[in-house]
């Protein structure tokens, strides 16, 4: 997987969808879908960012999604659609969902001014304990994972197992 996103998205922003060049045999965007990164690819940034400090290729998976990140550093935003090589940016604004994994790797970055700004942004945008207006199942989902990571409900042990919060003993 390393090697996918590595050569695939090699400016750090993932796109839909990644082929196997024969010829020049590496990874790179998939010629029939172009460089185009949006809900197909949201996961390759949320992903890396739930793994624990010491897990194998962390650092290196980050490193290869950093685009996420870099785009709302850069623009203060992130479209909800974008050309990975050219970095331009497409349709819409981040729906809560990658609002939700931006701020996640705000975290992890150690940039704790960016996080309060995406944190609050969210905060903004709730509309009676659900994000989005209207509502979407899939931001939904990519919230409950983002911030449940970020408020410490769960976590990643390195051998890969689930560490809930509420992980006692039943009696």
């Amino acid at each position: 997987s390393i090697r996918i996103l590595e050569e695939g998205a090699p400016l750090g922003r993932v796109p839909d969808w990644i082929a196997w060049d024969l010829e020049e045999r590496r990874f790179r965007p998939d010629p029939q879908h172009g460089s185009l990164g949006s809900y197909d690819a949201i996961r390759a940034y949320l992903w890396p960012a739930l793994l624990p400090k010491g897990s194998l290729l962390r650092d290196r998976l980050l490193a290869a999604s950093r685009g996420l990140l870099h785009a709302y550093r850069t623009t203060g935003t992130v479209a909800e659609t974008f050309d990975t090589l050219s970095m331009k940016a497409g349709k819409g604004n981040a729906p809560p969902g990658f609002v939700g994994i931006t701020r996640l790797r705000a975290r992890d970055a150690g940039d704790e001014a960016l996080e309060q700004v995406l944190a609050q942004r969210l905060a903004d945008a709730e509309m009676e304990g659900l994000y989005g207006a209207p509502p979407a199942y899939y931001d939904q989902n990519l919230l409950l994972f983002a911030q449940g990571h970020l408020e410490g409900r769960y976590a990643f042990a390195v051998d890969g197992r689930l560490l809930p919060r509420w992980e006692t003993s039943c009696r």
